[in-house]
């Protein structure tokens, strides 16, 4: 008796991830961010955000920013830039999460004069519901301000966070500009993002980004610990 050709949804799940993967941000644009979050064990990780820019499929890095918590203020996280490829990179220096009041602050910025540093930024999110960012860019005169949006409800699961950020955000004219693609398979410490820069600016996406990072960094930690069964 033949049973015929044997198919593993399972396998076919994987394919799928992985075509995600290398695939998923192939319509936003030539920039994506490699998330990396912490093993349940970091010994001395930080989570990481490597921005990459070109074609499809030969992305090379441009520069990184890490995530740490503020040594004497516990309600703040900071994302900062940490490793520079070429000059093609976000004059944003750190960005200030205060997660007791929900505040983005951009403190430490670029300046024509390469030896100083100013606020550029500030704004606001909000976790619950649908996700959403508020940004004003403080380095003119003209403030601009960035509106980004969650397209769907329950972006990341709460207490615990047993599951990847999930979202697509849009602008105030409903353009997708950011969105999350799919952890790489086999290591779910890592998730993509994908950036439409033809709908939002890298600087005005950075607090999307950092705020990922640090909710991915939560997943992280807890799908890479072993189970107790």
């Amino acid at each position: 008796m033949s049973l015929g050709p044997f198919f593993s949804p399972a396998l076919g799940m994987h394919r799928e991830q992985e075509r995600a993967w290398f695939h998923r941000c192939d319509s936003f644009g030539p920039i994506e961010v490699i998330l990396a979050g912490r093993h349940f064990n970091p010994d001395g990780q930080v989570p990481r955000a490597t921005f990459c820019h070109g074609p499809a499929g030969h992305r090379q890095k441009l520069y990184e920013y890490v995530m740490t918590q503020d040594e004497h203020d516990k309600a703040v996280h900071h994302f900062s830039r940490v490793e520079l490829s070429g000059d093609a990179y976000p004059p944003v220096q750190d960005v200030f999460f205060r997660f007791d009041n929900n505040r983005i602050f951009g403190a430490k910025c670029d300046t024509p004069n390469a030896s100083a540093s100013a606020p550029c930024m500030d704004g606001s999110f909000d976790e619950t519901g649908y996700l959403s960012l508020t940004i004003n860019d403080t380095r003119s005169n003209t403030s601009r301000v960035t509106q980004l949006t969650a397209v769907d409800p329950n972006w990341v699961p709460f207490s615990p966070v047993d599951d990847a950020p999930s979202y697509i955000l849009a602008d105030a004219n409903g353009e997708w500009a950011v969105r999350t693609a799919v952890t790489k398979k086999g290591d779910c410490t890592s998730l993509k993002l994908c950036l439409k820069n033809k709908t939002v600016q890298v600087f005005d996406a950075l607090p999307a980004v950092g705020l990922t990072l640090y909710y991915h960094d939560q997943y992280a930690r807890v799908c890479t610990t072993p189970s107790s069964n």
